[in-house]
């Protein structure tokens, strides 16, 4: 049988989830519920709520072993930002560092809106095991994401998390750096002002003569947006300033 099929158990999550939350958070938050209702995991009870618990290392090794611990700590840290998820250390010492999480689903609740949350029957989809963080998702599955993302109300946070996701599958790219983030803030500037659309540039930007990715860093490619949406009779040619 092809490897290429699931015989373990997926991650899922629900895209309209994706939209709100982002992506990364959407995925860890759902895993977090799965383990707080799983009946064979006992947790760890405390004020009343059941707790589950892990160092970095080990939600990698066991949960997400296609993202560095450094994700997962982004994560988790966005998550208890939103206030979606509560952590404490009941154990805190010099060799045990392990963190204890809970959902706080009453802050969830805000996204119960049918218009924000689609049936987890109709919608649920799976991730895929890759090695590269910035190739964790499908590349028509984060369009889709980034197209919802575009939608009135969607919080700006998200939809730039939406833009970075699309951006590192797109270009094969980390894109957690400070370099990256500004450029996604700067294209959903744009596309909420003047409706220019990253996957325009994207179609762009690739149909360029003897394209090669060290040749655009995000500085250059910031610079260059706008060349995307002009007429294609005003448009000016980098490559032949560049000798390319």
């Amino acid at each position: 049988m092809s490897k290429l099929l699931i015989e373990e158990s997926p991650l899922t999550f629900q895209p309209s989830l994706a939209v709100a939350i982002g992506l990364n958070e959407a995925i860890v938050l759902q895993q977090i519920h799965y383990w707080i209702k799983n009946t064979k995991n006992k947790g760890y009870e405390q004020d009343g709520y059941k707790w589950v618990y892990n160092t970095y290392a080990e939600w990698k090794e066991t949960n997400f072993p296609f993202w560095s611990e450094n994700t997962i700590q982004r994560t988790f840290a966005s998550l208890e930002e939103k206030g979606l998820v509560v952590s404490i250390q009941p154990m805190k010492g010099k060799y045990d560092r392990t963190k204890y999480y809970r959902i706080e689903y009453t802050k969830l609740e805000v996204f119960d809106d049918p218009k924000m949350v689609c049936s987890l029957s109709e919608s649920e989809t799976t991730t895929e095991n890759n090695d590269d963080d910035s190739n964790l998702i499908p590349k028509d599955l984060v369009d889709g994401i980034l197209e919802l993302s575009q939608a009135p109300g969607i919080k700006r946070e998200a939809r730039i998390n939406d833009i970075l996701n699309y951006l590192g599958v797109t270009f094969r790219r980390n894109t957690s750096t400070r370099e990256w983030l500004g450029f996604a803030k700067y294209i959903d500037s744009e596309f909420q002002s003047k409706g220019w659309d990253v996957k325009q540039f994207v179609s762009w930007l690739f149909g360029q003569k003897d394209y090669n990715a060290n040749y655009w860093p995000v500085k250059k490619m910031m610079e260059f947006y706008p060349s995307a949406f002009v007429p294609k009779s005003e448009r000016y040619n980098p490559n032949e300033e560049f000798g390319l």
